[in-house]
């Protein structure tokens, strides 16, 4: 479904525009599996099966690597966890070279332009984010939420409804944009409108999402159609 239908169809308002991080706002992923398989492999003796990370993506990182050692039938301890996700992200943050895809910008000016709040919703780490995200790219946003800003983080909708009552909008009045079926979960829990990119994982992994579309380019489209009526495309 177009989601200029699903806004017309409910009469929505759409006030603000929140974007998921890793898979969505920046291409990340790849430099996340490869950092985590660099630091299991040499130092705790297993391989990472990626899935299991592509599927938890959203969660507080302290969960994923749960998830990640209990796949692998590897004991662990929360003292370890945080140990091995040190290692990781001291290996991202010298080996990755994640860029902002580029469509954001020209999607964060057309919102802005039309009086659309935008914000960042992720599981990650605030620290983390200046990894990737320059201090001007930063500044696009009127809120960021992030892993600790909440009680609960994503499947759960704590973190969207956290970034709504920060911008003192309604969850009705505001549209997600996932890549994870955690984040889609926690966007449709907080009773906003979806949309799933599939930068990561493939439609079948998608489908509570309210719009799939499978590039930015086709994003773009999307939001053009939906509520960025004044502009060209």
């Amino acid at each position: 479904m177009l989601l200029g239908s699903i806004i017309k169809s409910e009469q929505k308002r759409i006030r603000a525009l929140l974007f998921d991080f890793d898979g969505v706002m920046a291409d990340t992923m790849r430099y996340h599996l490869a950092a985590w398989e660099q630091v299991l492999s040499a130092h705790y003796g297993f391989h990472l099966d990626e899935m299991v990370v592509k599927l938890n993506e959203g969660r507080p990182v302290l969960q994923i690597a749960q998830a990640i050692f209990r796949a692998a039938a590897q004991p662990h301890t929360e003292e370890l966890l945080r140990t091995c996700i040190a290692e990781k992200s001291l290996v991202f943050k010298h080996t990755h070279q994640a860029k902002v895809y580029p469509e954001n910008r020209q999607i964060i000016e057309r919102a802005r332009s039309q009086g659309i709040l935008v914000g960042l919703v992720t599981g990650t780490f605030r620290k983390n984010l200046a990894l990737v995200l320059p201090e001007p790219w930063m500044q696009l946003f009127d809120v960021i939420i992030t892993d600790g800003d909440t009680l609960q983080g994503k499947p759960f909708p704590d973190p969207y409804l956290a970034a709504a009552e920060r911008l003192n909008v309604l969850p009705t009045e505001c549209v997600a944009i996932e890549n994870a079926p955690l984040g889609i979960q926690s966007a449709k829990a907080a009773g906003m409108v979806c949309i799933a990119v599939q930068t990561t994982l493939p439609e079948e992994h998608l489908k509570q999402a309210d719009v799939i579309v499978a590039t930015h380019a086709e994003l773009l489209l999307h939001l053009t159609a939906g509520f960025f009526c004044g502009f060209p495309v």
